[in-house]
């Protein structure tokens, strides 16, 4: 039964149960990739011929598989190239050479991930036909990608491992013959894992991006992985100017991880990626979000004054706001994405041990461990409140929400609250700033997001006097990563929250964060990234 590769290869498949051997000849002209093509510096693709041995059920060995190419450079570079928005990857994208596209891929011999199989039959036969890439300078991008075997219909959070390309189902074909495909899974398994759940989902949106601008301008299959400089910098240079720099650098993250899943090469790393990265963020300017305003105390005193702490629900709110505020934590490691999102390796539950403490001096705390945070991954951290001699006592806080919501069942999220049919609920993110933000648009502070809480709780320590190496602990950030955040401090903390903080508190916060600067003898260079 002939077969072949995504490349042009020519498979004389001839084993059967009886028979343990498969011939590879290769095609009638086979040749090495020119030197420009991106695929050049990849050892597999090399033209050459090889047999393998498809082992019988008595067998256990598995030899070498070797894959004779025959490819032409999927995207020529000219120096005269405008590094300039549309005309920039009109120039760029009009070089491509389709030249090659004739393949069949053999979709019952390309072993998927057992954890995520392909909800797609892949086809017998591509077009022989290449059409003519359109030169069109402004190409209109769909907000989609079109309808491929390689890019399914699936849900965000599994288009890492199920989107495929010819270069990836080559790999794969390759690795089936260098160890047992079960120990192949799980090792495809174990670096898809390493992500977390949301990060998973953000990813997705970079490669979709990434196949929405390759179908617009009729990049092939072939070329799109691995993605070669030329084409990334065109990619990145197709958004300039429509979208922030932040957003296109998260695209590129998805899209690198796209291809670190998949063994590919990756050349986004290069100078013409970077130089295109900062024309981005240049160009996107006006696209970026304004900086978010800090929670404040007065925010917080607005809060208590229209929630009761009896109810299982203001209950809730309560503690996770005084919770996530004086913690200095995201507001994504005291509530959850969805409902349905809830994990036990990702979220703190009741089953959590919560100490309440004594020390000398009356002062009391609480505390208990979160299992992961953005900055310490699996590591986890732990949360540590200290008591107050007011209405925003995070420990006493703590301590109404375990006693109003008691019972709850060990497996709920920590801030789970009671229904009142008796059912049990998780703290959603959506659920708690909905519900704050009315309360504080009725009485006209300025509008935070998630993230406010972090700014603010570190904002009032450090006001308070507690040294910045304690609060950096309190909110897992290393020395320097916390001097970064704090870099630009007249963009986390804008003028229209003057009402919350003076101007002579803004200067005594600069005056702290400049001998914390000194102490840990960090390099003004150290700050310019």
């Amino acid at each position: 039964m002939p077969i072949f590769s995504p490349f042009n290869m020519a498979l004389d498949a001839r084993s059967s149960m009886g028979e343990g051997r498969a011939h590879i000849s290769p095609s009638p002209r086979p040749m090495s990739p020119p030197k420009s093509s991106p695929f050049a510096h990849f050892p597999l693709l090399h033209s050459f011929s090889a047999s393998i041995t498809v082992p019988s059920q008595s067998s256990s060995k598995f030899s070498p598989l070797s894959f004779p190419a025959r490819i032409s450079s999927p995207l020529h570079s000219s120096p005269s190239h405008s590094f300039h928005s549309h005309s920039f990857t009109s120039s760029l994208i009009k070089d491509f050479n389709t030249s090659t596209r004739d393949f069949t891929i053999p979709a019952h011999n390309i072993a998927p991930f057992s954890r995520f199989p392909p909800t797609f039959p892949l086809p017998t036969t591509l077009p022989n036909s290449s059409p003519t890439p359109s030169l069109h300078p402004h190409p209109i991008s769909n907000s989609s990608a079109n309808p491929s075997p390689f890019h399914p219909s699936v849900p965000a959070s599994e288009r890492l491992t199920t989107w495929s390309s010819p270069f990836a189902q080559c790999q794969r074909a390759f690795l089936d013959t260098q160890l047992p495909p079960a120990l192949i899974d799980k090792a495809y398994n174990a670096v898809y894992d390493a992500l977390a759940e949301n990060t998973k989902s953000t990813y997705a949106a970079g490669v979709k991006k990434f196949h929405s601008f390759c179908d617009a301008w009729s990049i092939d299959e072939e070329a799109r992985m691995p993605a070669s400089t030329t084409l990334i910098t065109a990619f990145i240079t197709e958004h300039c100017g429509l979208n922030s720099g932040n957003t296109i650098r998260s695209w590129l993250s998805g899209l690198r991880s796209w291809h670190v899943i998949n063994q590919a090469p990756w050349h986004g790393d290069e100078e013409w990626v970077h130089l295109a990265r900062v024309f981005a963020n240049k160009s996107g300017t006006a696209h970026e979000r304004p900086p978010c305003a800090p929670v404040s105390l007065q925010h917080l005193l607005v809060l208590r004054g229209n929630i009761s702490l009896s109810n299982p629900f203001h209950a809730s709110i309560w503690a996770v706001a005084l919770t996530t505020f004086f913690g200095c934590r995201r507001l994504g490691e005291t509530t959850l994405k969805s409902a349905t999102s809830f994990n036990p390796l990702y979220h703190v539950t009741r089953s959590s041990l919560v100490h309440f403490r004594s020390h000398r001096g009356g002062a009391t705390s609480a505390d208990f461990r979160i299992p992961w945070t953005k900055t310490t991954k699996q590591v986890g951290a732990s949360v540590v409140l200290t008591t107050r001699e007011d209405d925003l006592c995070p420990v006493g806080t703590m301590h109404n929400h375990l006693m109003v919501n008691n019972g709850a069942p060990p497996s709920t999220s920590m801030f789970a609250y009671r229904n009142t049919n008796g059912t049990w609920s998780h703290m959603t993110r959506h659920t708690f700033l909905t519900f704050v933000t009315k309360i504080w648009q009725t009485a006209g502070l300025d509008h935070v997001s998630g993230h406010s809480f972090c700014i603010g709780g570190a904002v009032t320590l450090l006001l308070a006097g507690v040294p910045p190496e304690v609060v950096a602990a309190t909110g897992s950030w290393t020395s320097l990563a916390f001097l970064l955040y704090w870099r630009h401090l007249g963009e986390i903390i804008p003028m229209s929250t003057s009402r919350a903080y003076s101007q002579t508190d803004l200067s005594s916060l600069e005056d702290i964060l400049e001998r914390f600067h000194i102490c840990n003898n960090i390099s003004l260079s150290s700050l310019s990234v």
